[in-house]
């Protein structure tokens, strides 16, 4: 996540349920300060937070991970799906529309896990089914290239 573009965005919080996470939609927070590495209020915390703040004024200090920044469905379909993906720290080389309602997303050289199982996940929270992958590159690593093909579920 990018400390300087995070504040002011609107996310959901992460829950854990039987070993996978999901957005709790319900309520909208806004990111109000990012905590970073050393600062004292981690009490030892290796991991960034983030000061969060409902439309009621309660704010909540949380893992800059359990947290999912909100697309801005305002934007046309392929831009809005881009924007969210930078947002939450995944890069897309390409996006596009393919047919009949399904979108592509080119992730060049990315690790299986860090990249494209996160495409995965993002995708799911906002409504996208993985229908399709197709491998443009690969080597033998973990890192691959592929077009994925998603529709809306």
């Amino acid at each position: 996540m990018d400390r300087n573009k995070i504040i002011g965005k609107e996310v959901w919080v992460l829950q854990e349920c039987n070993s996978k996470w999901f957005p709790i939609k319900e309520k909208i927070w806004k990111v109000k300060e990012y905590i970073d590495w050393g600062d004292a209020r981690l009490n030892g915390d290796y991991c960034p937070h983030l000061l969060l703040e409902d439309s009621l004024g309660n704010t909540k200090d949380i893992r800059e991970w359990e947290v999912v920044v909100i697309p801005n469905t305002k934007l046309p379909e392929a831009d809005m799906v881009n924007n969210y993906l930078s947002d939450n720290g995944l890069y897309s080389d390409d996006i596009s529309r393919f047919n009949e309602g399904a979108l592509s997303v080119s992730i060049d050289w990315g690790d299986w896990k860090h990249e494209h199982g996160y495409l995965r996940c993002l995708m799911n929270y906002i409504g996208y089914d993985e229908i399709r992958e197709a491998l443009t590159a690969e080597n033998g690593s973990d890192c691959y290239s592929a077009i994925h093909y998603f529709a809306k579920h």
